[in-house]
């Protein structure tokens, strides 16, 4: 029987049914429209994709001093960030290791975290250094210098890069720095590390995680969707770069992409380099991050599959250290923020309606064109990973 739209086969798994997603012929097709709605395929998603590779939190200026904590959530993990006494950030499952209430709530600065459930206290780098009255029959103490180590809050397997704090789910796998590969280079003369985030958006939206991202991986639909906004600053695309974790293209234009054409913005980073002070570098980090570096800025985006068909995303403004301690920033950061609250709604109406289309038993895998090739690689990408090398 031939399976239609979001109807989604038994075997979901199975090659044969990406066998159209896979052609590379003169045209390329998408996904097939139950990648966008199925719960099980999400499932896959989530343990072969994202639990075992890096994914963007946030950034570390966030806790900028020892004893600075806060609280978030990544697929349905919540987690405490905290910088120690030694200055390293760690991430910790925020659990209490002896019924699991949780540890810290909101953001701040600490010494130590207690639960409030039972009183059992950790220090800044997770281990266990109180658990009053938690004794055994014999009423000794069950917790000593023997067994402490193992009460310790769980830490999650963290890293950073130039600011930048990534986290996966899974103990074993490639560094960061594997994992990014040549972009660390690509970008260097932006000078991330050197940069805080002044803004953090965070909205939810109906549609798949990958609609939004694909969105952001093809220039198709600009013309029409930016019309009034993005479209006005004329652009010169350059070729793209692909790469084994990311995808990046490079568009040349006047004055900065982060703002909308003819609002005041902020100065031209002073050490950017060759082709990146040319215009703005569009980099799309696999899984769900993309990095917009202007000659001004870094925007990004980080997308968080809340179900099959929603998705939280964080947008975050970050600048120079010494454009934020401009006696204008504030004014001028306006016309930034202005950019994203303008922007970001012009496309997830969209992709709220492609969810809705894609629904149907009358949906097909879509047709790709020539400003679609950054959308197509990461779909292969996504496919190695769900259905493995070898169904290519």
């Amino acid at each position: 029987m031939t399976v239609l739209g979001a109807f989604e086969p038994e075997d979901i798994l199975n090659p044969d049914h990406y066998r159209q997603a896979r052609a590379n012929g003169r045209i390329r097709f998408a996904l097939p429209p139950w990648c966008y709605t199925s719960d099980k395929f999400l499932k896959a998603e989530l343990q072969r994709v994202f639990h075992p590779n890096w994914n963007l939190i946030d950034r570390t200026d966030r806790v900028p001093n020892p004893g600075d904590f806060f609280c978030t959530e990544y697929l349905g993990t919540p987690m405490i960030v905290a910088r120690g006494n030694d200055g390293e950030v760690r991430v910790f499952a925020n659990a209490c290791r002896h019924r699991s209430a949780q540890v810290a709530q909101g953001e701040g600065s600490t010494k130590m975290f207690r639960c409030p459930y039972h009183a059992w206290a950790y220090d800044l780098k997770g281990a266990l250094i109180g658990a009053p009255s938690f004794n055994g029959d014999d009423d000794n103490s069950l917790i000593d210098d023997g067994n402490r180590k193992s009460f310790g809050l769980i830490e999650i397997p963290s890293a950073v890069w130039a600011g930048f704090l990534f986290v996966r789910f899974t103990a074993e796998g490639q560094s960061l720095e594997e994992q990014l590969g040549d972009i660390v280079n690509r970008v260097a003369s932006h000078r991330p590390q050197d940069m805080v985030c002044t803004r953090r958006k965070v909205i939810e939206i109906d549609s798949n995680w990958k609609l939004f991202y694909e969105n952001v991986n093809e220039t198709y639909h600009i013309p029409f969707v930016h019309g009034g906004t993005l479209d006005r600053q004329k652009r010169n695309m350059l070729k793209q770069d692909n790469a084994p974790n990311f995808t990046a293209i490079m568009a040349q234009h006047e004055g900065s992409r982060l703002v909308i054409k003819g609002d005041q913005e902020f100065p031209r980073i002073s050490t950017l380099e060759g082709q990146y002070g040319t215009g703005t570098y569009y980099v799309s980090l696999f899984p769900a991050t993309q990095l917009v570096c202007s000659i001004d800025a870094i925007m990004y985006y980080k997308m968080e599959p809340l179900s099959a068909s929603r998705t939280r995303m964080t947008m975050g403004s970050c600048f120079p250290k010494e454009t934020v301690a401009r006696p204008d920033f504030e004014e001028v950061a306006q016309n930034y923020y202005k950019r994203v609250d303008l922007v970001t709604p012009e496309d997830y109406v969209q992709t709220d309606s492609q969810q809705i289309g894609l629904s149907s038993p009358f949906a097909r895998s879509a047709p790709l064109g020539n400003c679609e090739t950054m959308m197509y690689y990461f779909d292969q990408w996504l496919l190695d990973r769900i259905v493995g090398h070898n169904a290519r």
